[in-house]
């Protein structure tokens, strides 16, 4: 059943669900329409997935970067300095 149905949770936490057997190019938000039964399932999945992520996010690490290294990000736009 889910894999007909899009979820997307938005960084501000709004969430769009489509239908992609009718609405494959995603126009038509559903989800207030379907919340109940393809949406909820969804939505728990989701919420599953992100619990899991914040029990296994790995701590940060730093490194130290060789010029080489640095020269490479900043030649591809991830070092300003």
């Amino acid at each position: 059943m889910h894999r007909y149905w899009k979820l997307i949770e938005q960084p501000d936490g709004r969430r769009e669900l489509y239908d992609h057997r009718t609405d494959p190019t995603e126009k038509r938000n559903v989800y207030r329409r379907h919340r109940g039964v393809p949406g909820a399932r969804l939505v728990a999945v989701l919420e599953e997935f992100k619990d899991r992520e914040v029990r296994e996010s790995p701590e940060a690490v730093q490194v130290e970067l060789d010029d080489e290294l640095k020269e490479t990000l900043k030649s591809l736009g991830y070092v300003n300095q």
